[in-house]
């Protein structure tokens, strides 16, 4: 019966988690419908014009604040459904080998668990984003294998300054064909295989990567073959005697806005054409020179073309892109010359960014989708207070 019982409760908690990752992609057009209306209330208008876009602005907030609260509850209630307390990796991750292993079993596969016990030492600071890349993972292994065994092993490691989890999940099920690997990770692309045989979005993947990017982590397709294929996750972990944050007190914590000048020249990184215009046109209103790119190779070129005069002062750079994401955009950049030094201000849809993850990988600050104009304001005077020369 204790076999069952897991099983019988999954599909509510994946329900909840695939409303969470929806609910989650509606900040992103409502953070453009707000920056778009408060840049058109910017320009002259009659009183009804104001007072019809003053109503528009509202309704937005009110949404967002919706969202914040359901994404919030979903946390909470993922938090729930733990051990007592912050569980430890090796304690998470053997709550979601037991749950999936019964499904494995009740499919006729072998399901083998491999968690390094030194987990048990570590924790994340952010559990529920950890428990749903995890499940994500499990679930499709068990999902598309007809015969066989899924494989769940984890490990840390820890000869770095910034200790990280590798969990690899692999399968041998068929495969993943050429044509459906470009897709793999985009939202509401699903292969020939999976849509034939299996109901969903498409959104499994493309939010799990999503939330190892926010985390400071990466999601790849590791490799694949007709014998399987096998997923692996990096993600940042840290020692429970450290404290609540990734390297305890060897971190670097963001900087509070404190004030100071603008810089003189932004560049901006955004795949979304809508969060690139608008972001031009809010840091063109502070009176700052804007360069644009839609890709981390798109930034690169712009980078390696500007004249001594025309340098960028600060880089806003979106973290989740196709091709190169935002981690992998800034250390290109860092690779080039005058790079090293280029402030880098983080922009992501997520609602709890762990911001000392984004430290440890170089970012100086995190400006959170919708974009409030007076916090990037703010965060634009503050970073650049801080390397300005005399500042």
């Amino acid at each position: 019966m204790s076999d069952k019982k897991p099983t019988d409760i999954r599909p509510h908690e994946d329900d909840r988690d695939r409303q969470a990752a929806l609910v989650h992609d509606l900040r992103t057009p409502l953070s453009a419908m707000r920056t778009a209306t408060e840049i058109a209330m910017r320009e002259p208008m009659s009183d009804t014009q104001s007072q019809a876009l003053g109503t528009v602005l509202e309704a937005i907030d009110a949404l967002l604040a919706m969202t914040t609260n359901l994404l919030d509850s979903a946390r909470a209630n993922a938090l729930e459904r733990a051990d007592a307390g912050t569980p430890n990796v090796h304690a998470l991750l053997s709550g979601v080998g037991r749950l999936f292993g019964a499904a494995a079993r009740e499919k006729g596969l072998d399901f083998h668990l491999r968690i390094d016990g030194a987990l048990a030492g570590y924790q994340v600071a952010d559990t529920a984003a950890l428990r749903r890349i995890a499940s994500v993972l499990a679930d499709n292994a068990v999902k598309y294998t007809d015969a066989g065994s899924v494989v769940l092993e984890a490990k840390a490691v820890a000869d770095t300054q910034s200790p990280v989890l590798i969990l690899d999940v692999e399968d041998s099920g068929g495969g993943i064909s050429e044509d459906d690997r470009s897709g793999l990770f985009k939202p509401y692309r699903r292969g020939e295989d999976a849509a034939g045989r299996q109901s969903g979005m498409g959104l499994g993947l493309w939010n799990a990567r999503h939330l190892a990017a926010g985390a400071g982590g990466r999601l790849e397709l590791a490799s694949t073959s007709a014998s399987g294929s096998r997923f692996q996750l990096t993600f940042p972990i840290y020692r429970e005697k450290e404290g609540s944050s990734p390297g305890g007190s060897q971190q670097r914590e963001m900087p509070v806005p404190e004030g100071g000048v603008l810089p003189r020249r932004v560049l901006v990184v955004d795949d979304n054409e809508t969060h690139r215009r608008l972001l031009a046109t809010v840091l063109k209103a502070f009176g700052v020179d804007v360069a644009i790119a839609a890709s981390g190779e798109e930034a690169l070129a712009r980078f390696e073309a500007a004249r001594d005069d025309q340098r960028f002062d600060v880089a806003l750079i979106d973290l989740t892109m196709p091709g190169m994401d935002g981690f992998q955009t800034l250390e290109a950049l860092r690779d080039e010359e005058g790079g090293r030094s280029l402030p880098a201000i983080a922009v992501t849809a997520a609602s709890n960014a762990d911001r000392n993850a984004l430290s440890a990988r170089g970012f100086s600050a995190v400006i959170e989708k919708p974009v409030d104009p007076a916090a990037l304001h703010r965060t634009l005077e503050t970073v650049y207070s801080g390397v300005k020369p005399g500042g």
